[in-house]
């Protein structure tokens, strides 16, 4: 039981690095990110710092990050769809690329 345990929470720090890896390149390329949610709705607690909301959801299984522009193709600074394709696909990657970049500390700190 205690193995089931932690594998969930491992995928959940996971699936967290992941989408942490989305919002860092989308704020590094100036996007507006209007959400960074840990977990899955409905919120449990929101608090707004800048133009980015950060919330702390019910459902333990995930996390999202909403990307202003990225569904809606708004040609407004500070959209994802007004980005260049090459600024657009570093975001898109920068979920995988977040992997790469722990796997690379832990195989030079330990």
């Amino acid at each position: 039981m205690v193995e089931i345990i932690l594998v969930f929470f491992s995928l959940i720090f996971l699936i967290i690095l992941h989408e942490f890896g989305h919002f860092f390149f989308a704020k590094f390329f100036k996007v507006k990110v209007e959400e960074f949610g840990i977990f899955l709705p409905p919120s449990i607690f929101k608090k707004k710092i800048g133009e980015t909301v950060y919330s702390l959801n019910l459902i333990p299984l995930g996390a999202f990050v909403k990307i202003f522009g990225e569904t809606e193709r708004k040609k407004e600074e500070g959209s994802f769809f007004n980005l260049p394709i090459s600024k657009r696909a570093w975001i898109v990657l920068g979920g995988c690329l977040s992997f790469w970049i722990l796997a690379m500390i832990f195989y030079f700190v330990l």
